[in-house]
This record gives C-alpha cells, structure tokens and sequence, in this order.
C-alpha cells in the first residue's frame, strides 16, 4: 500500500509559507474525509494499479458524464455560448444576464412548476425573475456569500442532525458564523416545532444569536425528503424569530416524484428571508464546473453579493 504519511506531509509543509491567519482557520480539512478523497485522486485504482484507491466518500454521478458532455461539444451549443458579444465584456458578478435568464426558465420548469411540461419561456419568467437569480462557483461560495452578508460573528445557524459535515466550514471560515447542530427524535421526518424551540433556546443560553435555519432537501446524507407542511411550518417558525432559513436543494433532481422545491411550497414567492441554493454538482454529474445558483426574494443581498469585496470567495 503507498504511504499515507509522504502525501500528508506534502500538504501541511505548505504551511509555513502563509499567513497565521489562514494556517487557525483554512488548513482544518472542508470535510474530515478530504485527505482520503484528495489520496484517492493521486492514487486511483485500475487494472494497472491494482493498489489504488476507489474513493466511495464522495458523491459524483460519472455515469452521466458521456450524455452531458455529448449535449456540450454540439456546435450549435458553442456557436450560441460564444456568438454573443456580451460574454466577453465585464458584467455582473451574478451572471451574464442570459444566463439568470435561463436559470429562470429551468428552475420554473423543473422546480417551481415540474407539473407544467408545455411551460413557456414568457410564463417563467412571469413566475421566476432573473433578478432573483444569483450564479457563483459553486454551492460553496454561494452559502459563504449567504452567510456573510447576512450575518455577523457570533450569529449562528441551526442544523438538524445528520448533516453534510462541509457546511461547518462553509458558514464559519469566511462568515464566522457557528454551526449548531441539533438531534431529532425523528431524523427523516424533519425538525418539529418544540425541537426547533429547544435548539434557538440552547445556543441563545450558549451566548449564541441564531440567525439562520439551514435545511438540506433531499437530506444529505439521509436521502430523505421533507414533506411540504414541514417546510412550511419551519419557515414559519423562523419568520417569527427574524432568521433567515436557506434550503439546499443541491439533489432535488435526484430525488423521486414525491420531492416538492421550496419554490413550489411556497408557490414561488420565497420573500426576502428565504434562500434556495442548488449547483450542477449532482444533478447534472457536473461537479467540475463549478456553478451554483441562489434564489432569492431578498434582490438587496442578490445585488450585493455582486461586489467585489463579496465576491472573493467564488474564485477559491
């Protein structure tokens, strides 16, 4: 077997040439399995390797990696990409405008109207403005972005458990936002009113100021999916305390008939205190490209997520 230590020795010897800073808060692994999955990369399994690794810690749909890259190399897919003039001037940082418009279209068709197969571009956009769309690199720095613009150190963002362990550093690292867990009686059926009331309550008694309520639908990692009235109830109960409650829907296409976004709950008006957050990372098998996209009724923190000083992390 190839020696773990030499590849965790290259990583940390990095270490002295940055600053104090980075070394308290970014040199913690993202997620506690990175190093193997980082191992996994160096080192993969195949006939001629026959000690390698097969990385299982990691969700990436490669069976659709042929259908998605046919669809992409078609020259009429090139030709309208760069054919247009705009894609090569400064724009916003939320997107090419044609983009959000497209995202519009895609996410009322497949999210807020899935039911609707005849819908039309004029009547996505009717539903769904491009204004409340925002698109970053990733669902990554969508949720830092999230967090620190409408958070502050010493807030915190409850989260039932189990949960995707990565978004500890995703609130925290840049926002300093803290994570606070909380255990359900019944982990796939989602959080009850009185949980929800004893989790606020515990890290207000923590010194904490909870601000956000952060769901996962479908839940990773349970693969369950939240019924429509616990989504609404729990938003509920959020506006009544002033938090803001952002649904990541990164595997809503992955999921069985049954799923209902956040956008149909609550018949595509998400006011100005709920955030929904989706990348092409699953759905699409394309988590290479790095694209994440934010909803959002909230157009003040759509637009001010295109500063620049805001923008830092999407590059990372």
């Amino acid at each position: 077997k190839r020696n773990r230590r030499s590849f965790r020795n290259t990583t940390v010897a990095t270490s002295s040439n940055i600053s104090a800073r980075c070394q308290q808060r970014a040199l913690s692994p993202a997620i506690p399995y990175l190093e193997s999955f980082l191992l996994g990369l160096q080192y993969p399994y195949d006939s001629n390797h026959p000690d390698g690794y097969i990385p299982l810690c990691v969700a990436e749909n490669k069976l659709a990696t042929d259908i998605l890259a046919k669809k992409l190399m078609q020259p009429q897919t090139a030709s309208t990409t760069f054919s247009n003039d705009s894609i090569y001037a400064y724009n916003s940082f939320l997107g090419l405008p044609l983009a959000r418009q497209a995202a519009a279209y895609f996410f009322a068709k497949r999210f807020l109207y899935p039911h609707l197969p005849t819908l039309t571009i004029e009547q996505a956009l009717a539903s769904i403005s491009p204004e409340s769309i925002g698109i970053a690199s990733g669902a990554a720095g969508i949720l830092n972005s999230l967090f620190f613009l409408l958070g502050d150190g010493g807030d915190a963002a409850l989260i039932p458990r189990p949960y995707y362990s990565a978004f500890d550093s995703d609130m925290s690292l840049v926002a300093e936002i803290t994570p606070f867990g909380f255990s359900l009686a019944r982990p796939t059926q989602g959080p009850t009113e009185s949980e929800l009331d004893m989790a606020y309550l515990e890290a207000r008694s923590e010194g904490l100021n909870p601000r956000f309520l952060l769901l996962t639908n479908p839940n990773n990692p349970l693969a369950t999916i939240y019924r429509p009235e616990m989504i609404r109830n729990a938003i509920s109960w959020a506006r009544k305390r002033k938090m803001h409650t952002i649904v990541d829907e990164i595997y809503a296409l992955s999921a069985p008939q049954d799923f209902q976004s956040v956008l149909r709950v609550m018949d595509g008006k998400l006011g100005d205190d709920v955030h929904m957050v989706w990348s092409l990372s699953k759905d699409f098998g394309a988590s290479g490209l790095r694209v994440g996209f934010v909803l959002s009724g909230n157009t003040g923190t759509i637009n001010l997520n295109s500063f620049p000083c805001t923008d830092f992390w999407h590059v990372l």
